[in-house]
């Protein structure tokens, strides 16, 4: 499978347009339980391209207003890149647009902030614009190492991943690791939002000097800049983890079938492909995570989808894998094979 790449301006925004038609349609085909939960993801699915198009204009707007400007031109060019370089994993690795909701939440609540930063800098004070250009480039060079993971292909991924751990490969195994090494301890869920970062990061094996979080980073763009660090990486993690799964791709028939009409709870369906793909390497706790992070993602060539996901997962990654399951009660899922937004990327790039 091909990764993701990087498309410019204009290639992103017919991206995201070509996403949003594909989607309505195969969301008008969905057999959902009523209209309103219909009209209720047709709104979510227009939603998440409107977010996209508003990120995309206003950091074009900051580029062009201040690119003559010695203090903030650079500052400007580095925002808008890290704005880009978020999107594109957004719109090709992120197939689950109710999923991608939460994460366009998040990369517009930084980029607001690190926009209203750029405009409201006192030019005079330099000490200022020093660390907020620093944090600048920390960002863009951190939003970078993540997307060079998405532009690998999978099943390396997951072979780093899995290198050397065997059959104890199991999430609690590898952030149980990471943490040791990073002489973290206790538990995953108790880390600062900034140590989980760095515990999935030793996870993906990032290397070099350069790491996703810096000093920098944290005293310019705060919470809502290691936030979005944080959904990105832990995101990444889970799904390369997920992607070669026996949880994901054990039952996939049984669950396909059992969302094809008006959907199926997430309760029973979380219960039955635990119950089914345990073999002794997990508890069922974590194995009932793993599940549930999987309703997230691909799933065998189909995405499923609900609109609780992005909570799920918000939850999952600040929690970890030994802890309970999140209440799953009146929570209701469905299954559609939802675009591949790699594939239309290449195409798109192919095209130019």
């Amino acid at each position: 499978m091909a990764g993701m790449i990087i498309l410019n301006d204009a290639q992103l925004r017919r991206l995201a347009k070509l996403i949003r038609k594909q989607e309505e349609q195969l969301i008008y085909n969905i057999k959902f339980e009523s209209e309103n939960d219909q009209g209720t993801y047709l709104n979510d699915c227009r939603a998440n391209y409107n977010t996209a198009m508003e990120i995309l204009d206003s950091g074009n707007k900051l580029v062009k207003e201040f690119n003559d400007d010695t203090a903030r031109s650079s500052i400007a060019h580095d925002i808008y890149s890290t704005i880009e370089g978020s999107l594109n994993s957004a719109f090709q690795w992120v197939r689950n647009y109710t999923l991608r909701k939460s994460y366009l939440q998040k990369i517009k609540k930084f980029s607001t902030g690190a926009i209203d930063i750029v405009k409201t800098l006192d030019p005079k004070d330099t000490a200022f614009a020093k660390d907020l250009a620093q944090a600048a480039d920390d960002y863009k060079k951190a939003m970078w190492e993540l997307n060079k993971k998405c532009m690998s292909a999978r099943s390396q991924a997951v072979a780093n991943m899995f290198d050397q751990m065997g059959k104890r490969a199991t999430m609690d195994a590898l952030i149980e690791r990471a943490q040791k090494k990073l002489n973290l301890s206790g538990s995953f869920d108790k880390l600062s939002d900034k140590d989980k970062i760095r515990v999935y990061e030793k996870v993906m094996d990032i290397s070099g000097e350069e790491k996703l979080v810096s000093n920098a980073i944290t005293k310019i763009f705060g919470a809502a800049g290691v936030a979005l660090l944080l959904f990105t990486a832990g995101m990444m993690v889970w799904d390369i983890y997920t992607s070669d799964h026996k949880i994901r791709t054990a039952t996939h028939d049984a669950v396909v079938a059992a969302a094809s009409f008006a959907g199926a709870w997430v309760g029973e369906f979380i219960g039955t492909i635990a119950a089914s793909a345990l073999v002794g390497t997990e508890t069922f706790a974590a194995a009932a995570i793993v599940a549930v992070a999987g309703l997230a993602f691909s799933f065998a060539g189909a995405v499923i989808l609900g609109l609780f996901a992005g909570w799920l997962i918000d939850s999952i990654l600040s929690s970890g894998p030994s802890n309970k399951p999140l209440s799953t009660d009146g929570l209701r899922c469905y299954v559609a094979p939802m675009p591949d937004g790699v594939a239309l990327a290449h195409q798109i790039a192919h095209t130019d």
